[in-house]
């Protein structure tokens, strides 16, 4: 096979993915994906963030912070890697979004976004563009206050607890003395919720098992697993710890 050829194959299969990936069926896919790695994530971060309520002075959230550190180049892949699969999620929603209004008119895409779910959810599909961004902003603002350390003054993203490591019990539970940073965690984690409580209903429908027997199942797993996440992050965590904090 020349050269020639090879290329003209890969254009051709490069044209029909791009086709396939810019419909509507296609979003939808991209949406259904990411949005099951985000969900995931939420789950595992929120699980790991949890330790800092074990009452043993921060040895277990230390020591899981210890671990990710270890991981070296590996964990800035997956950050990277998760702020990427974010940004393909919401930049992806709202094209979607604009198309489905375009398709229907403002009134009928309205009517459709309230014809489902919970306030919060409607509250959502209403504002997808604003409660995408809010959350993208939260992400990043996020990684530069307990990642980077931009957001936090010297001496407490560098302090190191007795046994050297990054002290990030320390440097939480002051950051949310504040509670600025308590009310703004809590708001941006509601904003995930209802995007995850939305999402939830779109991602059964995208993979064709909304309808099945399994459908109202997997509604109530994900309804379940979207109040346990509105549980922790956002009254347990920033709230609990603030008033622990206020109590030692």
């Amino acid at each position: 096979m020349s050269a020639q050829s090879q290329n003209s194959g890969t254009n051709t299969l490069m044209g029909v993915l791009s086709r396939f990936m810019n419909s509507s069926i296609g979003m939808k896919l991209i949406m259904a994906v990411t949005g099951i790695g985000l969900w995931g994530f939420v789950l595992i971060h929120m699980l790991g963030n949890l330790q800092i309520f074990a009452g043993d002075g921060g040895e277990a959230i230390n020591a899981y912070g210890a671990m990710l550190k270890s991981m070296g180049g590996v964990l800035w892949v997956a950050r990277l890697s998760l702020l990427g699969i974010a940004g393909l999620h919401i930049v992806t929603g709202i094209r979607l979004a604009s198309r489905n209004k375009k398709a229907r008119g403002p009134k009928g895409y309205q009517t459709l976004r309230t014809q489902y779910g919970n306030p919060l959810s409607r509250f959502v599909g209403q504002n997808m563009k604003v409660s995408g961004l809010i959350i993208l902003a939260f992400i990043i603002i996020h990684l530069l206050h307990f990642t980077t350390g931009t957001l936090v003054s010297d001496d407490i993203f560098h302090s190191a607890d007795a046994q050297g490591r990054h002290n990030i019990f320390n440097m939480v539970t002051q950051s949310f003395s504040n509670i600025v940073w308590v009310l703004f965690y809590a708001f941006a984690n509601l904003m995930v919720v209802g995007h995850l409580m939305h999402g939830t209903q779109s991602l059964w429908q995208t993979l064709g098992i909304k309808s099945g027997k399994w459908g109202p199942t997997l509604e109530k797993v994900g309804l379940a697993t979207a109040v346990l996440i509105l549980l922790c992050n956002v009254i347990l965590l920033p709230f609990g710890v603030f008033l622990m904090g206020a109590n030692s």
